[in-house]
């Protein structure tokens, strides 16, 4: 799985997390007290999982810029510096 479906997938989990979150605060589960509690951790964990998803593109982009730096340096090392 290629790094932009991976970043991808927590997207859709996160749009998950918040139309699940929503479903279950409707007034047929209000007689469980454990429920609010459980749903109050779900923006939390929203949150965390855009920091972890910034996190990885940001480290998935650095290695990119390496990746380039060091093909342009190997054709450099051939064909000699531009004028």
């Amino acid at each position: 799985m290629n790094k932009e479906m991976k970043l991808l997938v927590v997207a859709v989990v996160i749009a998950l997390l918040n139309i699940i979150s929503h479903l279950l605060l409707s007034k047929y589960f209000t007689d469980f007290p454990w429920l609010e509690i459980s749903l109050a951790s779900i923006p939390f964990i929203m949150m965390l999982l855009c920091v972890f998803a910034v996190r990885y593109a940001a480290r998935a982009l650095d290695e990119k810029r390496a990746k380039e730096v060091e093909l342009l340096e190997s054709f450099h090392d051939k064909h000699g510096e531009p004028e």
